[in-house]
């Protein structure tokens, strides 16, 4: 998994608001697979305004947010195992950009995006990355000079009714859920939507709309 991510939050952002969701797997067996979660107790207590799920891995909002005073919060998590007798660990840092309500929403630079998966392949052995997006409030966050660009999070809104793909929010890698069977069916168009807001997960549509920028197939 990567050891960092950086997202955006608006600053309307209510407590309790998720933020993001973190998951990490562990190969062992028994009580040694079981993960935990925490936020490590960093010096520059950005910590202190999120709170995360032990269990589930899911970071909130804990204080309401303000964004002239800070835009940029760094966090540390531990994803950790219940391990006898020896717990391990493994950190992820989370950069977390206090927003301005968008203007803009991201936008592909094309209509349409090809991939091609091998049938009778075992659920999620292949994945493909999908395009990136450009987004004109990116530079409104801080200083351009700085450099942050916020991810975009992805969701399959339209023609994936047998829900035979999974689409990663956060990496927008799009891989399988079950084998395929070509005699069956042999292409799928599906619809993706990219949105800044994270919070939401937009409704499904059945009809691509060229003119809006925000939606891949």
């Amino acid at each position: 998994p990567p050891s960092n991510i950086t997202i955006r939050i608006p600053e309307n952002a209510t407590i309790g608001s998720t933020v993001v969701e973190v998951m990490a797997t562990d190969e062992d067996w028994g009580v040694n697979a079981v993960v935990r979660y925490k936020l490590r107790q960093l010096p520059n207590n950005h910590w202190r305004s999120f709170a995360i799920n032990e269990v589930t891995g899911v970071i909130t909002v804990a204080k309401q947010l303000d964004r002239e005073a800070q835009r940029v919060h760094e966090l540390r998590v531990q994803a950790y195992d219940l391990g006898e007798p020896t717990s391990l660990s493994t950190d992820l840092d989370l950069t977390i950009l206090v927003a301005n309500v968008d203007d803009f929403e991201p936008e592909f630079t094309q209509d349409v995006f090809q991939v091609v998966f091998t049938e009778n392949t075992l659920p999620e052995i292949e994945k493909y990355k999908l395009l990136p997006t450009i987004d004109k409030d990116d530079y409104d966050l801080i200083d351009p000079a700085v450099g942050f660009k916020s991810i975009p999070c992805y969701h399959i809104v339209g023609g994936d009714g047998g829900h035979l793909f999974r689409l990663n929010t956060f990496t927008h890698e799009l891989t399988t859920t079950q084998s395929l069977d070509r005699e069956f069916k042999d292409n799928y168009t599906l619809i993706v939507q990219a949105t800044n807001d994270c919070f939401k997960i937009p409704p499904n549509i059945t009809h691509f709309d060229n003119k809006d920028n925000s939606l891949l197939q």
